[in-house]
């Protein structure tokens, strides 16, 4: 075949496909596109994770922070702070400090799994009730 005898049939095809009636939609394709429309449409609107955001911007803020702090200290300034610490932990009266510190980083860590575990639930816009 041809190129000119291709354009011809493809100009004749394009000419059918323009004048031939249509025909109507079957009634089981049109259910099923309806079906798949409809939840799109009853999704809420978009509303931004504040929450999520926050805690995002806060550990990424400490985690820098530290780092920041763990690189920048001088030699003899981390050995004065060890030897601090080593000194705070050998009198007596601390130990009620060292209990409450260790008690509240691991609270701390609890609820951080705690929320992790709350947020990796998938989302459920059903149980949203919209008031507009």
């Amino acid at each position: 075949m041809s190129d000119s005898d291709f354009y011809r049939t493809t100009e004749l095809v394009e000419d059918a496909l323009k004048t031939y009636p249509l025909a109507p939609v079957p009634a089981a394709l049109k259910t099923r596109v309806m079906i798949r429309i409809r939840p799109a449409a009853i999704l809420p609107r978009f509303s931004f994770p504040w929450l999520e955001t926050a805690i995002g911007l806060i550990c990424s803020t400490l985690l820098t922070m530290a780092v920041t702090l763990l690189l920048e200290i001088p030699p003899t300034a981390a050995m004065h702070l060890e030897n601090s610490v080593r000194i705070f932990l050998l009198q007596p009266g601390s130990r009620s400090v060292v209990l409450a510190v260790a008690s509240s980083v691991a609270l701390s860590c609890a609820c951080f799994v705690l929320a992790l575990n709350l947020f990796r639930k998938p989302f459920n816009p059903t149980l949203i009730s919209r008031h507009e």
